[in-house]
């Protein structure tokens, strides 16, 4: 499932002498799983016209009712990775949280985790232990909100899951968040402006 949410913000520039007001866009893009059960998540899946993303597909299989705990994206494989491009030059991505989840039983598991950006390389890493982060070992979700995963306007960002110990079929992704934004081109602005000039000075002609 993908859930959107979206808002606008302002964004003013004074342009010959005259002030410019062109609009942005933000939406938030939350991926909850598929619904399905043992099937390779689509390599294009959750792509918005704004952000094309990319699963390495055949290490990725979906599962319903995971534990439980609703539908998620499981790690079948020893290194897992999804990858997020802006669709434009004056676009970015950024990655908010994910949350990694053991089933019952899957025993003494450790999954490193990284942001890399395209032209920043490494930008955030970590590493979920599940006996000490879920739940002794037993099962469990831990949410994790990595502190930088901003890339930079037009840079692709590939999170990437890699299995230290452990079986990997026994932990899933879910609630995928990420933030997609575009910043309104230079010219656009100076042209709000310039036509926002153009009114002011039609206005003092009249009076």
């Amino acid at each position: 499932m993908i859930v959107r949410n979206w808002k606008r913000k302002l964004a003013l520039s004074a342009a010959a002498g005259g002030l410019g007001i062109a609009t942005a866009q933000a939406d938030t893009v939350v991926l909850e799983g598929l619904g399905g059960t043992n099937a390779e998540v689509p390599a294009d899946h959750g792509s918005t016209a704004q952000t094309t993303v990319t699963w390495n597909a055949a290490a990725w299989d979906q599962y319903a009712d995971w534990d439980g705990r609703g539908d998620v994206y499981q790690l079948d494989g020893s290194e897992l990775w999804v990858s997020f491009a802006p669709t434009s030059a004056n676009g970015s991505v950024s990655i908010s949280s994910f949350d990694l989840d053991e089933w019952a039983g899957g025993g003494d598991t450790v999954i490193d985790w990284k942001i890399e950006g395209s032209a920043n390389g490494l930008i955030d890493s970590g590493s979920w232990d599940d006996f000490s982060d879920a739940k002794g070992g037993n099962g469990g979700r831990t949410a994790i909100s990595p502190a930088s995963g901003s890339g930079a306007l037009g840079e692709t960002l590939t999170l990437t899951f890699t299995k230290v110990s452990g079986v990997g079929s026994y932990v899933a992704l879910d609630n995928l968040t990420f933030v997609e934004s575009v910043v309104p081109e230079p010219t656009s602005l100076a042209l709000a402006g310039l036509a926002g000039l153009g009114a002011l000075a039609m206005r003092r002609r009249r009076s």
